[in-house]
């Protein structure tokens, strides 16, 4: 049976939607019927490579909710398709928000909201995940005036580009940065 690409963004949904609000049980409920029970799961550094969905879990999701006890996962954006090979794959983007309450990867926290961008691809077979490959971008937290790992970033903080309309315009700021929830399209 042929799948579009809306049926496999359809197989990984149930555990995105879980972690919209962070729901640690139907999440792995989620993920363990999502994945294939022998998944390989390729992480960033410091993370090993992971051959099950259930040490990924604990090792990431639920670390991580020990770190940002109000803890949510934003999808800004979900694709799929097929690639040159004939696999289907589904890609996801987003945002880790909360508030960063205890230490993370040795980084001390602020008490304050915090947020960690990611992006993920999961390879399908049928209707489960032989390999994923997530990977979240901790610069923010790096940024600190208290660990002082880099300078601090340029951009807006906890902003991430949305998905371009090809249209032509952009958005710019109609006034200083204290009132920013003013904003005007102009013509780029």
């Amino acid at each position: 049976m042929d799948r579009s690409p809306h049926d496999f963004k359809q197989l990984i949904a149930p555990f995105r939607d879980a972690l919209y609000d962070f729901d640690p049980t139907r999440a792995l409920t989620a993920m363990e019927k999502a994945a294939a029970p022998d998944v390989t799961i390729r992480m960033c550094t410091p993370f090993p490579t992971y051959a099950a969905p259930n040490p990924f879990f604990k090792d990431t999701y639920l670390d991580l909710a020990h770190v940002m006890p109000d803890l949510e996962c934003r999808d800004g954006i979900r694709i799929a398709g097929t690639s040159q090979n004939g696999q289907p794959w589904v890609g996801i983007m987003g945002n880790v928000i909360g508030t960063f309450a205890q230490p993370f990867l040795d980084i001390p926290p602020t008490s304050q909201l915090a947020h960690m961008r990611y992006r993920e691809f999961h390879r399908f077979e049928g209707t489960r995940s032989p390999k994923s490959t997530p990977s979240g971008t901790f610069t923010n937290r790096c940024t600190r005036p208290a660990y002082g790992l880099w300078r601090p970033r340029s951009d807006a903080n906890g902003v991430s580009p949305g998905p371009c309309l090809w249209t032509g315009y952009r958005i710019v700021r109609l006034m200083p940065p204290s009132r920013p929830n003013r904003l005007r399209s102009s013509k780029a």
